[in-house]
């Protein structure tokens, strides 16, 4: 492979996506704790901006884990030795044994961050359901009430008088 990058070369671009893919998930554990607080402040603006930028880093974290894959692909190929062990034989296995446990740390936090939140936004949203069952049973009564057709409504006043 004339011309092509050397599996320690590779090694080390996997390690710097890795500790790029570690920021994005650290930025999106910010984001989870900015969208708790809005939240609780029942701030839907605040939590619409922090769910906006969330998915943007969903979409950088999704091109490194691409970008990843595709260097272990390469890697390996280089190599003859098939996936991670590549990487371990061109001396990666330290720096990123160290960042995937960060890496699986972070992304736990964020798990838990993300079911609180959902529980938190179902828990807001209860208010809401009950106002909309009572708007529903409002209009029911309105039609129970006004069901008869208009001109016999005016008939009857008109009869009346």
């Amino acid at each position: 492979m004339e011309g092509s990058r050397s599996p320690h070369d590779m090694a080390r671009e996997t390690h710097e996506c890795r500790a790029k893919e570690l920021e994005v998930y650290e930025a999106m554990l910010t984001l989870s704790q900015r969208q708790r607080d809005a939240i609780l402040g029942a701030d839907w603006n605040g939590l619409e901006r922090a769910t906006r930028e969330k998915e943007k880093l969903i979409v950088q974290a999704t091109q490194l884990g691409a970008r990843v894959a595709a260097l272990i692909d390469e890697c390996a190929l280089a190599t003859g030795v098939r996936n991670h062990e590549c990487l371990a034989r061109a001396g990666a296995e330290v720096g990123s044994c160290l960042l995937n446990a960060k890496i699986a740390r972070v992304l736990s936090e964020l798990l838990t961050f993300e079911n609180s939140n959902q529980e938190l936004l179902e828990s807001a949203m209860e208010p809401v359901r009950e106002e909309l069952k009572a708007v529903r049973t409002g209009k029911r009564a309105l039609r129970a009430y006004w069901g008869q057709p208009a001109v016999r409504a005016h008939g009857l006043i008109d009869g009346d008088a």
